[in-house]
Formats: structure tokens, C-alpha cells, sequence
């Protein structure tokens, strides 16, 4: 993970751990669970940590070789803040939108999205606050999910926010089905990482059904996917999505538009154009 930590951090995903029902979780000793818990926080940290510092020292000589002022308190609390920390200032964060090849492409894609009424985006971090602007429509309703949000909210821009994770969305928010045109998914549902931290079956098909359910018929679910991120893409497509959706076009963009290349640092990306069926 540390090795990739540039493309890592291309992602516009907050971290997850894919937790079973609370069933399921009482049969676990608290002590044992804490223990299995434990290493995989210290993972993330430290991977948070390197890029950052990789960060930095990509950028730092733009800007006459200055230092940063100290990160704020939440560094260790909450390891995302460290990120946002640095990618909120104009002059970093205006880099990252210019050289990192799949936000250049979201800079021609989220000003299309001014048609529709209600799109919701599936992440909330510094780094993507710009998201809304792009839209640039005071009718279209711009609403994100973050279940672990910035403490700072200033950090975040846009017309509402569900703290939660996509497969709760039913039960806890039964009155958004088939509320929204538009699902934006670049960079949960197609990250390898969370991919490997889905504990089964059970946890993919219950990803899908919240996007099912919050899009109205014909909705589009629009999901970025990395290289790599399931080990036979057609496959998985074919048993988990394509069942439930139907691909097509956006715009210009034909389903599975590549962008980047596989052979560089970053990696390819995928764009696909799922439409929810009855």
C-alpha cells in the first residue's frame, strides 16, 4: 500500500472497515476484536503518513521550499484529516486537480452533471470540495455520503450530507428510494482496497442494492474503477451488476472509457455508465 501511496491517494474514498451485524458481532470476544482492530488502524496511519510526506515533497519546491505550519490535533485522530490538512490549501490542491489524470478528467465530467435534479457523491474530503462549483447549477442538488466526515465541515461543499455507509442507506433512510438521478462512485466501490476489505459475498451484494435504491428508474450509477481492483472485472460485472443495470453512454463517453496507462505510476482508470432497470 505504502508503494502506491500517490495513486492511493487519486482515490476520493473515505476508508472503511466492513463491519457484520451487531448479531454477529456479539459472538466476538470485545478483547479480540479490539486486537484485530488495532493493526489494520496502524496500517492505515502509517500509509496515510507516507503519503502525505510524498505529498510534500512533490509540492513543497513549488512553493520556495517554506514549511508547512503543523498539522491540526485530528492528525492522529482521525488519520484522513492529515490529508485534507494539506490538500485544502489553494496552491496544493489546485495541483492535485491539474496532474493527477483521473481529476481531469472529473473537471469535464461534474460540470455535465447540471441537468439533473439530485446527484449524490460518494465521498467527502478536502480534496473533492470543488466538486459542487464544477456543477455550477443552482437546480441540481448536490448531496455527498461520508460516514466518517472531516471535523472541520468547512472542509466539505455541498446541499446536504448522509453519514453512512452505503449498505445502511435502506434502513436507516427508507424515505430515499429512488430519489436520486445520479450516483458518483469515483473511488469506494472500484478501489481494490476496499474490494479486499469486503468480507464476502454478502457485503458486495449489499453495496449494490444501496445504490439500487437510492437511484430512480433509469438512474445512472457512474463508477470509477481502478486497475486491478477484482480479479476478473467481466465476471464480476456480469454477476453483480449487470443483473440489476444496463450499460450505456454518457454524453460523449462510451461505458468503460480508459483513461491514464497501465504502465505508469498512477495506473489506468475506467468510467462506466451503469442505468438502473425496473
Amino acid at each position: 500500500m505504502v508503494a502506491s501511496a500517490r495513486r492511493r491517494f487519486s482515490r476520493r474514498l473515505p476508508f472503511q472497515i466492513p463491519r457484520k451485524d451487531a448479531r454477529a458481532e456479539d459472538d466476538v470476544p470485545h478483547g479480540t476484536r479490539k486486537r484485530m482492530e488495532i493493526p489494520i488502524r496502524l496500517l492505515v496511519l502509517m500509509t496515510l503518513l507516507s503519503a502525505t510526506a510524498k505529498l510534500l515533497a512533490r509540492y513543497g519546491a513549488r512553493e520556495g521550499g517554506k514549511a508547512d505550519p503543523s498539522p491540526p490535533a485530528t492528525w492522529v485522530e482521525e488519520p484522513w484529516s492529515a490529508y485534507d490538512f494539506w490538500t485544502r490549501r489553494s496552491a496544493v490542491e489546485a495541483t492535485f486537480w491539474e496532474e493527477n489524470e483521473d481529476r481531469v478528467f472529473m473537471r469535464d465530467f461534474y460540470p455535465r452533471l447540471g441537468r439533473f435534479r439530485r446527484v449524490l457523491d460518494v465521498g467527502a474530503r478536502g480534496y473533492n470540495r470543488r466538486c459542487k462549483d464544477l456543477i455550477n447549477s443552482t437546480s441540481t442538488e448536490y448531496v455527498q455520503m461520508e460516514p466518517n466526515p472531516p471535523s472541520d465541515r468547512s472542509e466539505m461543499h455541498n446541499d446536504g450530507l448522509l453519514e453512512m455507509y452505503m449498505k445502511d442507506v435502506p434502513a436507516r433512510r427508507p424515505d430515499l428510494a429512488g430519489s436520486f438521478d445520479v450516483v458518483i462512485d469515483f473511488g469506494v466501490f472500484g478501489w481494490d482496497e476496499i474490494q479486499m476489505l469486503f468480507s464476502g459475498d454478502e457485503d458486495v451484494r449489499m453495496y449494490v442494492d444501496g445504490v439500487r435504491f437510492l437511484l430512480g428508474e433509469g438512474g445512472m450509477w457512474a463508477l470509477k474503477t481502478d486497475r486491478d481492483w477484482v480479479a476478473e472485472e467481466d465476471e464480476f460485472i456480469a454477476k453483480w451488476i449487470s443483473p440489476h443495470f444496463r450499460q450505456g453512454k454518457f454524453d460523449t463517453y462510451e461505458s468503460g472509457h480508459i483513461i491514464g496507462d497501465k504502465e505508469s505510476e498512477d495506473g489506468e482508470y475506467k468510467f462506466h455508465w451503469f442505468y438502473k432497470l425496473r
